[in-house]
This record gives C-alpha cells, sequence and structure tokens, in this order.
C-alpha cells in the first residue's frame, strides 16, 4: 500500500461526503498497478490521484471540479 498525498487525502474526504462508494487501491486481476481509488457509482470509475500546486497556496486541488470529473466517468 502506498502512502496517501495531500491530495489523496482530501480525496478520500470529499468521496464519502458526496456519497460515492469506493475502495483504496483495489487489486484488479492480471494487473500489477493499482489504482489510487475505485469509485462505484453508475459505473466503475478509476482514479490515480495527483497533487499539483500551479500556485495555489491552500488547497492541493480545486474541488468544485471534482464533481465534473466524476459525471465524466
Amino acid at each position: 500500500m502506498s502512502k496517501r498525498t495531500i491530495g489523496g487525502k482530501k480525496f478520500k474526504e470529499y468521496l464519502p461526503k458526496m456519497e460515492y462508494p469506493f475502495e483504496f487501491e483495489q487489486p484488479f486481476p492480471g494487473n500489477n498497478k493499482r489504482p489510487d481509488y475505485t469509485v462505484t457509482k453508475d459505473g466503475l470509475c478509476l482514479f490515480d490521484v495527483k497533487d499539483s500546486w500551479w500556485g495555489q497556496v491552500s488547497s492541493p486541488f480545486q474541488p468544485p471540479r471534482i464533481p465534473k470529473m466524476l459525471r465524466r466517468c
């Protein structure tokens, strides 16, 4: 199991608040890599969470963008 980043921790906090069922680093048969998060709401979405700072000091990601990303899955 890998160490969670700030963005990963915030994403983990966000998912239950929005009632998205998820698993952390779920194994997939025949694949050595595990996605950071597997979200299973209206289908299956895999997320590999990355931290980015783009000049943002107070937040490693912008939460309003996450629902839009999840809707695209």
